[in-house]
Parts: structure tokens; C-alpha cells; sequence
């Protein structure tokens, strides 16, 4: 979930991410009625993203693959998210998790364990 709670991230085996507008949703709304609001560009990632973290300070997130990326995403004006920053690693990475003050921690497919900060 958003850090204010609004909206919910998704990743998935298709290499693709979704933002859902949870916010919309009342005791009486079907589960299954509600769309994503934004969904990625076509090949945001080469393979299976693996994870996604918010940052909280805004509606900015992360997601990671199999691919050996990070990518951050922005948010654009609107409803629409766009390609922030990207970097790629020697192996894949499997984990993303975003600390309050911004650090952002990778988990590697390999075991090991990298924090690093937005630039």
C-alpha cells in the first residue's frame, strides 16, 4: 500500500506493474470491480519483476527483476507514473524494501544485501 493508503502496487511474472485506487473501494464494492489505475509501459523490465516498494515521502516507487534492475518511478501529472532512474547489478535482484528517510535496501539473488539512496 501507498503510504497514504490510497492505492495498492502490484508486480508480476508479465513484467509488468499496476496501481489500483483502493481508495474507491467501500464495504459494498466487489472485490473484483476495481481496474488499475496506471499499469507499466511495455517492457519496463526484460523479465519477471520480483518486487516493488513505495518511498514515503511521496508517490514515488521501486520495482526490481530479474533482469538485474532497479527502476524508479515517478509520479507524473495525473494518474501516471514515467521512468525515474534505472540501474542495473551483476545478478538479479529479488528484494526491494524503502526506509522512512529514503534508503533503499536490495536483496540479491545471490544472497547478498546492498543499501543505496536516491540520487
Amino acid at each position: 500500500f501507498s503510504p497514504d493508503s490510497q492505492y495498492l502496487l502490484s508486480v508480476s511474472r508479465d513484467r509488468d506493474w499496476a496501481v489500483w485506487d483502493v481508495s474507491a473501494l467501500s464495504d459494498t464494492t466487489p472485490e473484483h470491480s476495481i481496474a488499475p489505475l496506471a499499469t507499466s509501459p511495455p517492457k519496463a523490465h526484460s523479465r519477471i519483476i520480483w518486487d516493488c516498494s513505495w518511498f514515503s515521502e511521496d508517490l514515488s516507487f521501486a520495482t526490481v527483476s530479474r533482469d538485474k534492475r532497479l527502476v524508479l518511478w515517478d509520479r507524473v501529472e495525473g494518474r501516471n507514473w514515467t521512468l525515474g532512474c534505472s540501474q542495473a547489478f551483476d545478478t538479479p535482484v529479488t528484494a526491494v524494501d524503502i526506509s522512512v528517510d529514503g534508503l533503499i535496501l536490495l536483496g540479491f539473488e545471490s544472497g547478498s544485501l546492498k543499501i543505496c539512496r536516491r540520487t
